[in-house]
């Protein structure tokens, strides 16, 4: 057997892991003489009563534990990453994706492709099944990693290698398989004008809604930014006001709660945003579904001090739509997307340069009881998306800015 070797970060206070005085640092092996690919592995291991624990110290001395243990009970090691193999990467040469619109300069893993099916259990990642295996598909099975979010696109196979360059197209094979199993899955769909709306779309819809393991399909227009590659612009576009509204007109002929158009659709049109009862449980929340009825939901019911000014730096996508929901003590600046160009109007790809500008062209920054941008701007590291720091920004304006999801985030 060839053994993976990975890294112990950190152990659980009062855990077995820290009874048996294991270090940080140290590499684990084995569990019950079985390789571990991930953590998936990891804690379907773990979870025996008896377990055979092969640990390599950071002296590299090899010791072996023999565990007896309560079921499910945790050993208590924990790792920097949920993948102990190499990381699954995107086959496809999609035409609009985003990773190739993103200049150079940038935080390193922007520029990384994953399309892995454990993150996808896990963190709820989309991807296109360019690479499962037929032993990533049993594992599925196997360990009942549902839901995975797919990238379908469209169900056309000659339209689906046009956009994604997919020439085996496994993806309906994929989830012919998974239906019989019982795996659910959410599905999206990059909308490109002229190429998988209209018929095409419907087409798709109708065949999702088919399948009993589909469990919500979710909908977004393609996103552009001046620095797609000459070689797509001929094919790839934005949306007109008119296209979206025809969207929109299509997805409320279908009478299902299944489907959902991002918020982009009703912001761009001026189209009132649903009520809180379309987005059922708002399985598609971090596609962008359902983030503005949450954000007015929170507004409606939070106490809003009148006395005080406030300043919010966000897209002009929302800022727009914000400025006519806000009291007049809240001054929402509508921030240009210079970095990535003006069509970017969403408030998660404003960078710290755009931030930084506009802070430069506002007087009397120290008036504001509170400077506010959304979280989805930063990283867990405090940095934009150009690796300008939050801090830095904070420390060249002599101003704290609060970061939050929504306005209860905020206060």
């Amino acid at each position: 057997m060839k053994n993976a070797k990975t890294k112990i970060t950190s152990i659980m206070p009062e855990s077995i892991a820290e009874e048996l005085e294991i270090l940080p640092g140290s590499l684990l092996i084995s569990i019950n003489e079985q390789q571990l690919d991930d953590i998936l592995d990891y804690q379907f291991l773990e979870a025996n009563e008896e377990i055979n624990l092969v640990i390599e110290t950071p002296g590299n001395e090899l010791i072996e534990y023999e565990i007896e243990k309560d079921i499910y009970e945790p050993l208590g090691l924990e790792f920097d990453s949920p993948v102990f193999d190499k990381l699954k990467t995107c086959c496809m040469d999609c035409s609009f994706c985003f990773v190739k619109q993103m200049p150079k300069g940038l935080r390193q893993s922007l520029y990384y492709r994953d399309d892995d099916y454990r993150l996808s259990f896990l963190n709820g990642n989309f991807i296109t099944c360019s690479n499962l295996s037929e032993k990533d598909i049993k594992k599925i099975i196997s360990y009942r990693l549902s839901p995975l979010y797919f990238s379908l696109h469209t169900v056309s196979l000659d339209i689906r290698e046009k956009l994604l360059g997919d020439k085996n197209n496994r993806i309906l094979e994929t989830i012919d398989i998974l239906e019989k199993e019982n795996i659910e899955i959410h599905v999206q769909i990059v909308l490109c004008p002229g190429i998988n709306d209209g018929d095409e779309l419907i087409k798709s819809i109708k065949y999702c809604l088919s399948r009993k393991n589909i469990i919500s399909i979710g909908i977004v227009p393609v996103g552009i930014t001046d620095f797609l590659p000459e070689i797509y612009t001929k094919d790839i576009r934005k949306f007109s006001k008119n296209e979206l509204l025809k969207v929109i007109e299509h997805i409320n002929s279908f009478k299902t709660d299944k489907v959902f158009l991002s918020d982009e659709f009703y912001l761009s049109t001026d189209t009132e945003i649903p009520e809180i009862d379309y987005y059922t449980d708002f399985p598609q929340i971090e596609n962008g579904i359902g983030m503005v009825r949450t954000f007015m939901d929170d507004l409606y019911s939070f106490k809003i001090d009148k006395k005080s000014n406030y300043l919010i730096l966000t897209g002009t996508l929302f800022g727009n739509y914000l400025k006519k929901q806000l009291p007049d003590n809240f001054h929402v600046k509508s921030v240009k997307n210079q970095f990535f160009g003006e069509s970017v109007t969403v408030s998660g790809l404003l960078t710290g340069s755009d931030i930084s500008r506009e802070l430069n062209e506002i007087q009397d920054l120290n008036s504001y009881e509170k400077i506010i941008i959304s979280a989805e701007m930063i990283n867990e590291d405090g940095l934009f998306l150009d690796n300008l720091s939050l801090e830095t920004i904070e420390k060249d304006f002599d101003i704290s800015i609060t970061t939050g999801h929504f306005l209860s985030d905020c206060f």
